[in-house]
């Protein structure tokens, strides 16, 4: 018996790991976090939107349609991705000196 449960075990918990990790999975839009902001202060969030820049002093974001902005750093991987749409995994953080901030731990682009 306890060499049916491993197998078993580890097929449920590939199938809850992979259900978990679908694209549109925990995703949390950029409108969601500017209204919510305080609320999402420290938390690990998953999010997309389009990278945008601004020369001085030279920062970058993501943002969507109906320009909801939020930071992203570190920024060495920013400047190839300005105009293409990335979805972003990181900590989100707010502070009313520092403005909604995602400090980046995955982010891929979106085709």
């Amino acid at each position: 018996m306890k060499t049916l449960m491993k197998p078993l075990l580890a097929a449920a918990l590939c199938t809850l790991l992979l259900t978990a990790c679908g694209t549109n999975s925990g995703v949390v839009t950029l409108e969601t976090l500017v209204d919510m902001q305080n609320e999402y202060h420290g938390e690990r969030v998953a999010t997309r939107g389009v990278v945008r820049t601004f020369e001085k002093p030279r920062h970058y974001w993501i943002e969507d349609d109906k320009l909801n902005r939020v930071a992203l750093q570190p920024e060495d991987q920013l400047p190839a991705l300005v105009g293409r749409t990335v979805r972003v995994v990181g900590t989100f953080s707010y502070t009313p000196s520092t403005g909604r901030i995602i400090t980046i731990e995955q982010m891929e682009l979106e085709l």
